[in-house]
């Protein structure tokens, strides 16, 4: 009965500051909303409950998976049902970011590497769902993003990334099973040794470190206990959020990656092409937005004319090609060259660079005593 009481108190104070806070919370995903309501609760964000309104050991008790399910399933199913609050957003399992756009592991698994931009200069492989789609926009820099569910076997994604040559940035926990994570994806398994799907030295360990966490000052989970003897506390990336509220950083998850691909002489941004490659691909472009918005405009105005009325259930003519005046289509080509001719500028490897840099503010490679001069 005394271990009931000390929840229902433990709870009553988490109810209390998901109340307070739910403007922080609310478009956060749910483990991110965790580790800032354990912020609250701890006294970093300057509000003191350990020792007024709940015990230590009753924090102690909310830092295990177990505090983290009843948080996650007990508290957040009574804030909906009871007081009508919205949890947290859950995530996708098994997608990936190429080139600005999010892909299911299927579509993917479908094609093969193929499917992959050819531009891309490299992969990140990300641990956990929720901070890979806050690092998405890195992918518009030529490194495809992909992060996979729990229980999501690794041995697919070595197999994908197998048919390629390009270097694997591992992004993942402070702790045993994150490294285990970077080794797996690198060498040979017990599992996986028959396979020959071991991608070797092209895996790059990003982090996170021991030593990231401790100058970023993360907080920290208890191992489960049969680790225990090995090391004591594991961090999860999730809680970089922390530092939104404690330094101001916008996206932490999106400064921390870039400083630390900077700091291993990453170069952030697509490969090069050729510069007629570039020029027509941007005529293209040019060519269908103009067509594009003359059609509209047109079909707008003139459609009326044809007096069309009924339904059916699709038209078909009579002839294949209809005749378009192809002198008029050649003028708009043309002078849709001219004007991408006249006004470009163009962008080079290190300018690309430069602007991923600029994303991530300096209070990151501060904190991580990285130097961000190219």
């Amino acid at each position: 009965m005394q271990k009931r009481k000390a929840a229902t108190k433990l709870w009553n104070v988490v109810k209390q500051v998901i109340r307070d806070h739910y403007d922080d919370l609310k478009d956060l995903r749910m483990r991110d909303s965790y580790y800032v309501v354990r912020d609250y609760l701890g006294g970093a964000l300057g509000e003191e409950h350990i020792g007024v309104e709940m015990s230590q050991q009753d924090y102690d008790w909310l830092l295990t998976d177990q505090g983290y399910s009843s948080y996650r399933d007990d508290i957040w199913t009574y804030m909906e049902q009871k007081e009508d609050y919205v949890r947290p957003r859950a995530i996708p399992e098994g997608v990936l970011w190429d080139n600005g756009d999010m892909y299911t592991m299927s579509e993917w698994e479908d094609e093969g590497i193929d499917f992959i931009w050819e531009r891309a200069r490299g992969f990140i492989f990300v641990e956990k769902r929720g901070p890979a789609g806050d690092i998405s926009d890195i992918s518009e820099y030529g490194w495809t993003i992909i992060t996979v569910g729990k229980g999501f076997p690794t041995r697919l994604i070595r197999a994908l990334l197998s048919e390629d040559d390009r270097p694997v940035l591992a992004l993942h926990d402070c702790d045993l099973s994150g490294e285990g994570i970077y080794r797996a994806l690198g060498w040979k398994t017990r599992r996986t040794a028959h396979l020959d799907i071991e991608l070797g030295d092209r895996v790059v360990d990003l982090g996170m470190s021991q030593d990231d966490v401790d100058k970023l000052g993360l907080p920290s989970q208890p191992e489960p206990p049969k680790l225990r003897h090995i090391r004591e506390d594991r961090y999860e990336l999730q809680g970089l959020i922390t530092l939104k509220k404690r330094k101001g950083i916008t996206n932490p998850y999106l400064d921390y990656v870039i400083a630390k691909m900077h700091e291993a002489g990453f170069t952030i941004s697509e490969l090069e092409i050729s510069k007629k490659e570039l020029f027509e691909s941007k005529v293209r472009v040019g060519i269908e937005e103009a067509l594009g918005k003359a059609v509209e405009k047109i079909m707008e105005e003139e459609s009326s004319k044809y007096k069309l009325q009924g339904t059916a259930v699709r038209l078909d003519t009579t002839r294949e090609d209809i005749q378009v005046k192809m002198p008029r289509l050649e003028k708009l080509v043309k002078d849709v060259m001219d004007g991408v001719f006249k006004y470009m500028t163009w962008i080079y490897e290190d300018d690309r660079h430069g602007e991923a840099l600029d994303e991530a503010g300096d209070e990151m490679f501060e904190e991580l005593e990285i130097e961000r001069e190219e």
